[in-house]
């Protein structure tokens, strides 16, 4: 284990700490899925909900601290240059996790906890891929995978740059729930489907630009040979 192995490791222990701190405290059915509202819609026995985050957040940091392994020498390269974006990742969404677990707790413990607080760590992870959306190098595992961006590293780049903005736009959306409750669950699916729907867009018409000129510079050069 190294050095940056041990905060993620705390966040992951803290899980399974609250889940044997408190398992005395919750039903023995416990909810662990809400609706927008708040209301409890899925059960499950509690030997099974208290741990079922702590082990999915096992999960993705395995994933992720070990991405490299399961990619090609390119690839494996240019997520070693990036490590410490995706050790950034891995930390978000393990406090997440976090994050989620006190949420489950609280909720079966008596505790009335609005689900418009998952705006928060949401808004907190879109903002952080927003900043780093410029600094991710193409490939295949981390960023906006469309067909288009990873046919060229030109694409690549200026889609992600340009998707910064948006993706730091629907963070500041998506804390806005906080206060707009009535459109809160609004607020945040919108601003995440557009984001995703208008970087595709623009990568697809950067891939309609460089193709049209690709192809009009073949049909001159056939017209001159002839």
């Amino acid at each position: 284990m190294q050095k940056h192995d041990i905060l993620p490791l705390i966040l992951i222990l803290a899980s399974f700490f609250l889940a044997f701190a408190y398992y005395d405290s919750v039903p023995d059915d416990m909810a662990i899925h809400f609706d927008a509202s708040g209301h409890p819609e899925e059960f499950v026995h509690k030997s099974v909900g208290l741990v079922l985050v702590p082990v999915i957040g096992i999960i993705v940091f395995l994933l992720l601290r070990f991405l490299p392994l399961f990619a090609t020498d390119t690839d494996r390269k240019q997520l070693l240059h990036m490590s410490r974006i995706i050790y950034g990742l891995a930390m978000f969404i393990l406090f997440f996790f976090l994050f989620v677990q006190v949420f489950i707790i609280a909720s079966n413990t008596g505790y009335r906890v609005s689900v418009s607080l998952f705006s928060i760590p949401l808004a907190i992870l879109f903002g952080y891929l927003g900043w780093v959306m410029p600094k991710l190098e193409r490939n295949y595992f981390i960023g906006l995978r469309f067909p288009w961006t990873l046919a060229d590293n030109e694409n690549w780049v200026l889609t992600h740059r340009f998707s910064r903005y948006l993706f730091l736009s629907a963070s500041l959306f998506i804390l806005s729930s906080l206060y707009f409750t009535t459109y809160g669950i609004w607020l945040i699916i919108v601003p995440i489907i557009l984001t995703l729907f208008v970087s595709a867009a623009y990568s697809y018409k950067l891939y309609r630009k460089t193709h049209s000129g690709i192809v009009k510079t073949k049909s001159r050069s056939a017209r001159k040979k002839r």
